[in-house]
């Protein structure tokens, strides 16, 4: 049995721990004087191969246009849509349809900013970013 996360479908990259900490920044302890006091000559660092278990053929096809937009989004189908959101980043709910009845979406009332659309068909989610003028 291995006693490194390569049994798991990770990549192993050694290199040496300045450069490591330099190269990870925020996500290591980058202070300097930390890098300085390290006795290991290297860090095994992992990263996965493996992006995500979502199969990309099975998600919805459906698009938007105009965007950037002003007054409306449009689907470019609404066929076994169920629910259709629109969020803020910072996560509010800003517009909230279920079996929307128009591929047309009225955003007119949205302050100008940058927003997603999540749009769930036959059973899956797809989020798209959009811009309003």
């Amino acid at each position: 049995m291995q006693n490194d996360l390569t049994s798991h479908g990770f990549n192993k990259y050694v290199t040496s721990a300045t450069e490591n900490l330099n190269n990870v920044g925020a996500m290591a302890y980058s202070n300097s004087s930390f890098a300085d006091n390290l006795e290991a000559q290297s860090i095994n660092t992992y990263v996965s191969s493996i992006v995500s278990g979502i199969d990309e053929t099975q998600m919805p096809s459906i698009s938007i246009y105009p965007n950037p937009t002003t007054d409306y989004i449009q689907l470019s189908s609404i066929t076994n849509v169920s629910y259709v959101k629109i969020t803020n980043l910072v996560g509010q709910i800003m517009v909230s349809l279920t079996s929307p009845s128009s591929e047309k979406i009225n955003v007119s009332n949205l302050a100008s900013g940058i927003y997603l659309i999540d749009i769930i068909q036959n059973g899956r989610m797809k989020t798209i970013e959009f811009i309003k003028k």
